[in-house]
């Protein structure tokens, strides 16, 4: 493929942040395909595309490290680092893809010419409608947590807890949260799981929501209003990160039949651990999201500092458990 081409597996591990660009361009030529394609359907299909784009250049990096990641004295940062970098450049490229794109396309079908040849321009209605109807899903969520939701509804929401702690308000909104969070969670460890390409399907689709989001407050008149989403944002996003990228790493161990015992024990503990991380960090994010929700805003954002000092002391340590091979 082309995009191999370009950049092959030496390239990425020695300069990862070219994956912004590729994230950008592929993110742009997906919409454009999948629109002259599926019309109707250019919302989700332009994900699909860009998976099927960047599979093939992640699963090259993938048999790279693949020699490295079991090494003697690597520590659980230093094997899963590059990995952890390419996703995240990947993830803010089409990010940055959507975002642009959000703030550039028409509204309604228009002519768009050069000299005598005319054709139409994509609108957002058919790009975006998908990742529209997730944020208004989000919206509508939070109406129904801050107060606006009948009692009979939020009593059939916490049927499954005692009713006068559900009811109480934070302990109802943090239950509500987590819940909602903790089933996508689930959702993205297993897809992730069970297909070869469900991480890179996950942070894409992730991302262009995200995009999209950021394309809406561009054009709106409070344009850093998605500032506030950062909070309790960062923690879920990671959430979801570290539960593709450890369903990933188990699932082409257990494919790789060849892995010594020792070897695949040593993933098996590393996805252990990224899952721990992603329970975590989504318990931390619903936390501070249920303190902005209640009014409780320094709280929140002191609990956001604790968490984001503590993941840099991480990073930075690269991790202190080292496996002999």
């Amino acid at each position: 493929m082309v995009l191999e081409s370009l950049f092959n597996s030496e390239d990425i591990a020695r300069e990862p942040f070219k994956l912004l660009l590729v994230g950008f361009l592929l993110s742009g030529a997906a919409m454009f395909t999948s629109h002259l394609i599926f019309m109707e359907h250019t919302s989700v299909l332009s994900v699909a595309f860009i998976t099927i784009g960047l599979t093939p250049l992640i699963h090259a990096f993938y048999t790279r490290l693949e020699a490295q990641e079991t090494k003697i004295g690597k520590t659980f940062m230093e094997r899963h680092m590059g990995l952890i970098k390419i996703y995240s450049w990947i993830f803010i490229g089409i990010i940055l893809s959507y975002g642009l794109w959000f703030t550039v396309l028409p509204e309604k079908h228009t002519d768009t010419c050069f000299g005598s040849n005319c054709f139409h321009l994509p609108t957002k209605s058919e790009v975006f409608s998908e990742q529209t109807k997730t944020l208004e899903g989000i919206k509508n969520l939070k109406n129904r947590i801050t107060g606006q939701a009948t009692l009979p509804e939020i009593a059939h929401e916490c049927a499954s807890i005692i009713a006068d702690i559900c009811l109480s308000g934070f302990s109802f909104i943090l239950h509500f949260i987590l819940v909602n969070n903790l089933n996508v969670l689930i959702l993205a460890a297993l897809f992730s799981f069970l297909y070869g390409a469900g991480a890179l399907f996950l942070i894409s689709w992730n991302a262009s929501v995200l995009g999209t989001l950021l394309g809406q407050n561009i054009l709106a008149e409070n344009h850093f209003g998605f500032l506030g989403l950062l909070p309790h944002g960062i923690p879920e996003l990671l959430g979801y990160f570290f539960a593709a990228i450890g369903g990933g790493i188990l699932s082409v161990a257990i494919v790789k039949r060849n892995r010594s015992k020792n070897e695949f024990k040593i993933v098996a503990i590393d996805a252990f651990i990224l899952f721990v991380l992603a329970i975590v960090s989504l318990v931390v994010g619903a936390i501070i999201e249920a303190y902005l929700i209640t009014g409780d805003e320094l709280f929140a954002l002191t609990i956001a500092t604790i968490y984001i000092i503590a993941l840099i002391v991480l990073v930075v340590g690269h991790g202190t458990k080292h496996y002999k091979n």
